[in-house]
C-alpha cells in the first residue's frame, strides 16, 4: 500500500544581514548576470543540491529539507532524511535509517513506498525503478511513478540498457526475441525482433537478422508498424527533434534522417552527435557545430556571435551532447535537458573564466564568472518547471569569494545560500 499526505509550511527564515544582498534596481532585467534581485530570499541552509520540477533539497548541518521555486518549505529541517545523491527528476528520494522508505514529488506530495531492506531505487526517467528481488530469475521489476502508482513489468532482462519507460512501452525478452510491454505488463508487440531499443518521439530502432544472419535495423512506431525499413547495417541513434543518425558499415559514413526515412545530409568524416535544440556538434579534431535550421557548419566562435556575445574569446567549450554510446543516458535525448538553453564557456583575453547559457528559444545569451560545470548534462540544467538553475557565481579571484542560489533565465539571483556559521 503506498500512501499520501501533504505537507507545506511557511517561508523560509531570512538571515538578518539581507541589507548585504539587496542592491540592484527594481528591474532585474537591468542587473548584470550574477547580481542579486532586490527581492531575493535568503535560504537558512549550508548546502544547495539542483531544481527538479519547482523543488530543490537543501541541507544545514546532517539535516535536508525541500523548498519550493519561492523559497517556501514544502518539507521542512528535520522531518526527512533526504538522499539528494540519487534525487532527480522530480523525485525527491526519502530515506529511514539509512534505507530508502518513500519519496516527495515536485509539488510537495509524500508517498511511503513499503519494501523490504536492502532495495536500490534508481529513477529512470519519469519512474522510480527499483528490482524485484522475489524473482530468481532478475528480470521483474517495479515501476512507480510521481503520482504513487506502482506498476510491476517483467521479462526485463536487459533493464540495465533499456529499463526506461517512454511513450508507455518498454523493452521485454522472451526467449532470445524481443518485443514490447506497457505499464500494465501487457504485451502490446510482439517479442519477433533480434534487438529492439526504446521508442523515441514515437519510433524504436529495432533489429532483424537476415538469411545471412547479420542484423538489419529499421524503425518500429508504437503500434508495431514498421514505418523505416529494415535496411541499416549499424543500430540507428535515437530520434531527437525530428532526425536520427543512421550509418553505413564502417561507423565513419553516416547521415541524419527525418521520421520518414528521407536523408537530410551526409557526411563521410567524422560523425557528429545527436541534435539538441536545434545544433549538432564533431568534438574530434577542429570543432564544427551543425544549425539544422539552415544545414550550415559553423564555428563556435560564429555561433557565439551569433547570440551577441563579441569579445575575444579562447577556449570555447559548449554543453553539446556528443555520441559515444547509444545506450548513454548523458547522450540519450530523452534525458537532454528540455529548457532551450545551452551550457557554454570560455576563456576571455583578460579576467577569469566565463560561463553562461544560450537561451535558444529567445535568441539570447546571459554570461558571468559563474562556476558551472558545462561538459556534464546532468548538472546545473534550467528546470523547466521554475525556469530556475542552481549556480555559483565568483566575485573575485580570492578563494570563497562567491554567491551560490538560484538564478533565473537572466542570470540573476533570486535565492541566494546564508551565510554559514563561523562556529
Amino acid at each position: 500500500m503506498i500512501m499520501k499526505t501533504k505537507a507545506k509550511t511557511l517561508v523560509l527564515s531570512l538571515c538578518i544581514f539581507t541589507s548585504l544582498f539587496f542592491y540592484g534596481q527594481n528591474d532585474s532585467s537591468r542587473l548584470k548576470p550574477g547580481s542579486i534581485s532586490q527581492n531575493a530570499v535568503i535560504l537558512d541552509a549550508e548546502q544547495l543540491f539542483p531544481m527538479y520540477e519547482g523543488a530543490a533539497i537543501i541541507k544545514k548541518g546532517n539535516s535536508t529539507a525541500l523548498i519550493d521555486s519561492k523559497g517556501m518549505y514544502l518539507a521542512p529541517y528535520n522531518k526527512y532524511e533526504f538522499d539528494y545523491s540519487k534525487s532527480k527528476n522530480g523525485f525527491f528520494l526519502i530515506n529511514k535509517n539509512y534505507m530508502f522508505s518513500g519519496f516527495m514529488n515536485g509539488k510537495g506530495d509524500y508517498y511511503d513506498v513499503p519494501y523490504k531492506s536492502g532495495v536500490t531505487p534508481e529513477v529512470i526517467g519519469n519512474y522510480i525503478r527499483i528490482k524485484d528481488f522475489s524473482d530468481r530469475s532478475g528480470s521483474t521489476y517495479h515501476f512507480i511513478d510521481k503520482n504513487g502508482k506502482k506498476h510491476i513489468i517483467t521479462e526485463l532482462q536487459n533493464a540495465d540498457f533499456y529499463g526506461k519507460i517512454t511513450d508507455g512501452l518498454i523493452p521485454f525478452q522472451s526467449g532470445y526475441k524481443h518485443g514490447f510491454k506497457n505499464l500494465e505488463n501487457k504485451i502490446i508487440i510482439n517479442a519477433i525482433y533480434d534487438d529492439v531499443f526504446n521508442f523515441s518521439e514515437g519510433l524504436a530502432a529495432v533489429g532483424k537478422k537476415d538469411e545471412f544472419g547479420k542484423i538489419k535495423y529499421g524503425f518500429i512506431d508504437t503500434n508495431g508498424k514498421l514505418v523505416i525499413p529494415l535496411q541499416f547495417s549499424q543500430k540507428p541513434s535515437d530520434f531527437n527533434e525530428g532526425m536520427a543518425t543512421v550509418f553505413y558499415n564502417d561507423y565513419r559514413t553516416y547521415s541524419f534522417i527525418d521520421k520518414t526515412g528521407k536523408v537530410i545530409y551526409t557526411n563521410d568524416t567524422e560523425q557528429y552527435g545527436p541534435l539538441y535544440n536545434g545544433y549538432s556538434i564533431r568534438q574530434n579534431g577542429k570543432v564544427s557545430i551543425m544549425d539544422s535550421r539552415t544545414n550550415k557548419m559553423i564555428t563556435p566562435d560564429e555561433l557565439m556571435k551569433e547570440y551577441g556575445i563579441k569579445e575575444n574569446m579562447r577556449s570555447i567549450s559548449l554543453g553539446l551532447p556528443q555520441y559515444y554510446n547509444s545506450r548513454s543516458e548523458a547522450n540519450n535525448p530523452y534525458y537532454f535537458d528540455k529548457s532551450s538553453k545551452i551550457k557554454f564557456s570560455f576563456l576571455p583575453d583578460k579576467g577569469m573564466n566565463v560561463v553562461g547559457y544560450l537561451d535558444v528559444k529567445n535568441k539570447r545569451a546571459f554570461y558571468g564568472t559563474f562556476r558551472i560545470d558545462v561538459l556534464k548534462p546532468e548538472n546545473n540544467k534550467f528546470d523547466i518547471i521554475s525556469n530556475l538553475a542552481h549556480a555559483i557565481y565568483q566575485k573575485s579571484n580570492t578563494y570563497g569569494d562567491v554567491i551560490e542560489g538560484y538564478i533565473d533565465d537572466n542570470g540573476i539571483f533570486v535565492m541566494v545560500k546564508g551565510e554559514k556559521s563561523k562556529w
